[in-house]
């Protein structure tokens, strides 16, 4: 399943409380308001958030930040194989 949201000004870093079955994950993709993935923040370049996660930093091959500078309008997009979110957050 796939869920994305809007954000216009946001701090670097993202967390999440997610939970997964066995073999499930959440990976979290990060794209311009024209909805191009950002480079480095892609599906593919996430590490997949795996069991029971409260306030994981979401991380990608390329670091923790979210990519863009503050103020930037982005879209977070959400794959959820056998999971949840129940919170997302910035610092």
């Amino acid at each position: 399943m796939r869920k994305g949201v809007g954000l216009h000004s946001h701090p670097p870093c993202a967390r999440i409380n997610a939970l997964t079955l066995r073999g499930g994950s959440v990976l979290v993709e990060v794209t311009d308001a024209g909805r191009r993935p950002v480079p480095g923040r892609s599906f593919e370049d996430c590490k997949p958030i795996i069991g029971d996660q409260y306030r994981s930093v979401v991380t990608w091959k390329g670091g923790d930040d979210i990519g863009v500078p503050e103020g930037t309008p982005i879209c977070l997009r959400f794959k959820l194989d056998q999971a949840k979110i129940f919170f997302l957050d910035f610092e």
